[in-house]
Formats: structure tokens, C-alpha cells, sequence
């Protein structure tokens, strides 16, 4: 998870183009695909629509973190 939401912010911060056109990809498939699509990439897509929001920009760059930080506590894994 740690790679995926560095990769995420790379291109966050390199390329928001390639984010942008990966998530009208995303919404421009046909409603079965795109929910499973959804599902499969909840945090991530959860992350640019709060990116792109028009919000401030420190809430939005606090919500992303905070999405981030969330889903690599709630993914990590546990000593039993």
C-alpha cells in the first residue's frame, strides 16, 4: 500500500494530467465495470476527487494525507 500512495503523489505532484485522464477513464466506463472499478480503487479515487474539489488548497492537501494515512493504518497488517 505504501508503493501504491507513493506512486499516487508522484504523479500527484509529476504528472496530474495522468491522474485526471485515469479517473475520466474511470468515469466514463459502463456502470458494471465502473463500480467494480470503484470498489477496487475506492482510496485512490476517493483521494483526486477530494484533490480536485475547490477547496483551499491546504484542505485539500489534509484531506488527501489524511485518506492516506487512514488506509495504511486500516491495511496494515496485525500481530496476532
Amino acid at each position: 500500500m505504501v508503493a501504491t500512495w507513493s506512486s499516487f503523489f508522484t504523479l500527484l505532484a509529476v504528472s496530474p494530467e495522468t491522474l485526471a485522464e485515469t479517473y475520466d477513464w474511470l468515469r466514463g466506463l459502463s456502470p458494471v465495470p465502473e463500480v467494480v472499478m470503484w470498489i477496487v480503487l475506492l482510496p485512490w479515487a476517493v483521494a483526486w476527487t477530494a484533490w480536485e474539489a475547490s477547496w483551499e488548497q491546504w484542505a485539500r492537501l489534509l484531506a488527501v494525507g489524511l485518506l492516506c494515512a487512514l488506509h495504511l493504518v486500516v491495511s496494515a497488517p496485525r500481530m496476532r
